[in-house]
């Protein structure tokens, strides 16, 4: 890696917050990995099917108000950063937990401090008390910030950087991440977003 290379990694570090989901998915994955080799998946909307490899099993799409499957098809569902671009969490909430099978898992991740991305259909940011009353139908719900107040300001301040000029961003680039490098505190207050797991019917 060249010296222009290592420069734009070090601006441009948003990749923590995609290591870390591909970690958080392979941790839950081990759920059912541990007790079968193939499970049957249902990915809504997910990056076109980018994170369905960590689970050993299909990768489908469809219309989360209507889903064209029969009930308790699915061993897991995944939903990643969707959830705040519904215009109904609710009734796309439900769909998947009709589809899912007993103990069937739901794993979503959505944006809480965040800029407006996907507009106009950018609906929502939720708190973790949200995401609980959005889920409450489901058994088990544990929800995870995913950054810590100073990653998520400097995520922000890296956003905001985009589309200035070249002084203004190099400026704002630099500041965000000198910032994180600097202030090591493992504070959530305001996290980026959160990242979901609910089980379905769960046989304690």
């Amino acid at each position: 890696m060249n010296v222009k290379e290592k420069l734009r990694q070090f601006l441009f570090d948003e990749d923590f917050h995609k290591k870390r989901l591909v970690s958080f998915l392979r941790d839950v994955s081990h759920y059912y990995t541990e007790k079968q080799k193939k499970i049957k998946i249902l990915n809504i909307g997910s990056c076109g099917g980018e994170y369905s490899h960590i689970f050993q099993g299909a990768f489908l799409m469809g219309n989360v108000y209507n889903l064209p499957f029969k009930s308790g098809m699915f061993d897991v569902v995944l939903m990643i950063e969707v959830l705040e671009h519904l215009s109904d969490p609710k009734r796309a909430v439900n769909e998947v937990k009709r589809v899912l099978k007993e103990e069937g898992m739901f794993i979503a991740t959505t944006r809480f401090f965040f800029p407006i991305h996907g507009a106009p259909n950018d609906f929502y940011r939720y708190t973790k008390s949200g995401l609980k009353h959005l889920l409450k139908d489901f058994d088990i719900v544990k929800i995870f910030e995913d950054s810590t107040d100073m990653e998520s300001l400097s995520l922000i301040i890296q956003k905001l950087s985009y589309n200035e000029n070249f002084f203004l961003k190099t400026f704002l680039l630099i500041t965000g991440r000198v910032l994180r490098f600097l202030w090591r505190s493992k504070k959530n207050r305001i996290p980026s977003g959160y990242y979901i797991v609910a089980i379905k019917n769960y046989d304690r």
